[in-house]
């Protein structure tokens, strides 16, 4: 069985853990936490991809400040290499980017 659960608080997702994000212009896509830096804290960073960095950090998330507007985490659930391809979403707005 599927289940869903939301994202409302710090340390709720982990490596490898895959995700329905929402944007705030409405797209919604499914992505792999590839790497969570920080965890626990208000710095704490959802790598989403690595080669291009493509991230959100929660504490803006949860303030309702990031390019995030909803996140849930899939539990039993894995995404194939296809799902995170980041090219498809530039014509529906800017994801952050690290430098």
């Amino acid at each position: 069985m599927i289940a869903i659960k939301p994202v409302t608080d710090y340390g709720q997702i982990n490596n490898g853990d895959t995700l329905v994000l929402e944007k705030q212009n409405g797209v919604k896509f499914v992505a792999t936490a590839r790497e969570v830096l920080n965890p626990n804290t208000n710095n704490e960073e959802i790598l989403l991809t690595k080669r291009s960095n493509d991230y959100f950090i929660m504490g803006l998330f949860l303030e309702g400040r990031s390019w995030v507007k909803n996140a849930c985490v899939l539990i039993d659930v894995k995404v194939v290499t296809l799902t995170n391809n980041f090219n498809e979403l530039k014509n529906v707005g800017e994801i952050n980017r690290r430098s």
